[in-house]
């Protein structure tokens, strides 16, 4: 009996655990991703970061482009990563479509400036595979902004 119970806890826990991501994660790695990107300057790799439909939609490289002169010198320091929107939980369930509404905050360049950068990003689209990506990406800061897709 006892060797049977702690196989179902076992089992129950390896079920549990196989079912859930980490969006606190998933977040903090794309928000990296997207920075080293912007860093280097690299249109083409951004651009693959989109969905299909928002490639389809917009002029993606051309935004990126726009969005990265906007930038006034070299990212240099940390910055901070906080989630929101449908997903805000540090874990969520595998079978839900997951979007996250992202920031990452004090991007602090070389000439002393600070900028904010918001997206949207599709982990999963259950209903449509067209919208896993990013569908929205914000730069700004306090004179203004640029964004990259849209909705």
């Amino acid at each position: 009996m006892r060797r049977m119970l702690v196989l179902v806890c076992i089992s129950f826990i390896l079920i549990i655990s196989g079912c859930y991501v980490n969006t606190k994660e998933i977040s903090e790695n794309k928000s990296s991703e997207i920075i080293d990107m912007v860093k280097s300057g690299d249109t083409e790799g951004l651009a693959t970061l989109f969905s299909s439909h928002a490639r389809q939609k917009y002029d993606i490289e051309a935004q990126i482009e726009d969005a990265l002169a906007f930038i006034d010198g070299e990212i240099v320091g940390t910055y901070s990563v906080h989630i929101s929107g449908s997903e805000s939980t540090t874990t969520s369930n595998l079978d839900d479509n997951i979007t996250l509404y992202i920031t990452a905050d004090n991007i602090e360049t070389t000439t002393g400036k600070f900028y904010c950068m918001h997206y949207a990003y599709a982990y999963t689209d259950f209903d449509d595979a067209d919208n896993i990506g990013i569908s929205k990406l914000s730069i700004t800061n306090e004179d203004g902004g640029r964004d990259v897709g849209g909705e």
